[in-house]
């Protein structure tokens, strides 16, 4: 499933930073996109937080798509790694 949006993250698996609200800071992966009452959008994101796993939903507009970086392609400290550990 192809998602356009103004943030960057087009599709699932683009890695995103959360630069608004409570979650601000917090790194993850795009899982799905749903939309809510009003055209709403909000993406589901994979992140890892207090050394778990998590699946969280976050405004669209809160996110902006980030180039992952190399400790991601070890493996090392990526949600995803940590939902498969």
């Amino acid at each position: 499933m192809r998602i356009a949006l103004d943030t960057g993250a087009d599709r699932r698996g683009e890695w995103v930073r959360v630069f608004r609200g409570p979650l601000a800071g917090v790194q993850g992966l795009v899982v799905d996109l749903r939309r809510r009452r009003r055209r709403r959008e909000r993406l589901v994101l994979n992140v890892s937080l207090l050394g778990r796993a998590a699946a969280v939903e976050v405004d669209l507009d809160h996110v902006r798509r980030i180039d992952p970086g190399p400790e991601f392609a070890r493996g090392e400290d990526s949600p995803s790694a940590a939902i498969t550990a």
